[in-house]
């Protein structure tokens, strides 16, 4: 199979002040370019940490068949695990009404 994706960029946080580090924020899309699922791609969204935000390393995001249509949805943090569960179910799992252990 064949894959390509898009970068995500990169933040230099603290350059004044505090200790620096890199931050990446952004979308991330992924495309399966195999014959027999040409168009299937996922799409990534990196979060922002933000001042008061426990959200450093949040990703979120789909995957789609070449139809459009949303199969899967993808989250967690990049740093630490990657979650996957029915495109159906993301609602629950954003709002907090659902727990993957």
């Amino acid at each position: 199979e064949t894959f390509t994706w898009t970068n995500v960029p990169g933040i230099v946080r603290n350059l004044v002040w505090g200790p620096m580090w890199i931050e990446q924020v952004g979308d991330l899309v992924i495309r399966n370019h195999d014959t027999a699922s040409n168009g299937h791609q996922a799409k990534l969204t990196f979060q922002a940490m933000g001042w008061l935000s426990s959200a450093q390393h949040v990703v979120e995001g789909i995957v789609t068949d070449k139809d459009g249509r949303e199969k899967r949805f993808i989250f967690g943090r990049w740093t630490e695990c990657l979650k996957s569960v029915p495109a159906e179910d993301a609602k629950a799992f954003r709002s907090g009404e659902a727990v993957i252990d």
